[in-house]
């Protein structure tokens, strides 16, 4: 007769995810190597991360409803910028120049606007949901693509964990985005670089918890892993652009 594993009440679990996101945000490193052993880490990493991310997200939505009441329209600054750049000399002699030009211009203005809108740079009534979406969706992958290259790395520097079992401790690599809880506050903006910052450092202490490795080889790791991202964050950016010229040079 097997043995059933007892199922975890919610609320023990989410106390619990609070409690090792505060350890990592105070770059603790005695949590990670239970995690290694979770039966679906990825699913996991993937509840877990978006619990976690759940009072940031909430905050960011109370702030964009908060925005919304003081500044104008986004729909109107688009049309007044619309017309202040077709209206000045640069674009009308592109535009007698090339005729793809102003296909092009469309095109990246209209990317640029609702990349604006979805991200909630800036705020218009469908924010309110969309910039908490955005958000989870957007560190989930983050989470995804970097725990995947860092343990591949981590494979070449001599790191033998299960596959994919980095997943749920890297799950706390992204405790600082927590900060981001600080949203609702108007005019309140969390530095980038000290989330990186601080990502990084916790990265260093869960590479080292969980493979391992002397602080030498957990550094390489990161930085061969940063140097991996940022590769293909450029790939991802210079094919989009050839992409966009290729479909403005078919429509014009």
């Amino acid at each position: 007769m097997t043995e059933t594993k007892e199922k975890t009440p919610f609320s023990q679990y989410a106390r619990q995810t609070y409690t090792d996101a505060g350890k990592a945000l105070m770059l603790q490193d005695d949590m990670y190597i239970p995690y290694l052993e979770k039966e679906h880490p990825f699913r996991f990493g993937c509840g877990t991360l978006a619990l976690m991310l759940l009072p940031a997200a909430i905050a960011l939505g109370v702030g964009v409803l908060m925005n919304l009441a003081t500044l104008p329209r986004a729909d109107m600054l688009q049309e007044q910028f619309h017309s202040l750049l077709t209206q000045s000399a640069l674009y009308q002699s592109l535009a007698g120049q090339y005729s793809t030009a102003v296909v092009l211009f469309e095109l990246l203005y209209s990317i640029s606007w609702l990349v604006i809108r979805l991200t909630g740079i800036y705020p218009y009534p469908a924010s309110i949901l969309l910039t908490p979406i955005s958000f989870i969706t957007g560190v989930l992958f983050t989470w995804w693509l970097y725990t995947v290259l860092l343990q591949m790395v981590a494979g070449w520097l001599g790191g033998k964990i299960k596959k994919g079992a980095l997943y749920a401790p890297m799950v706390f690599a992204f405790a600082p985005q927590l900060i981001n809880s600080l949203g609702f506050i108007p005019g309140v903006t969390i530095p980038i670089s000290l989330l990186s910052a601080w990502t990084l450092a916790i990265s260093f202490q869960i590479v080292r918890a969980t493979f391992g490795f002397s602080w030498g080889r957990a550094v390489m790791a990161i930085v061969l892993t940063l140097v991996m991202n940022v590769v293909l964050l450029a790939l991802s950016v210079i094919f989009g652009v050839v992409i966009g010229v290729a479909v403005a040079g078919a429509m014009g």
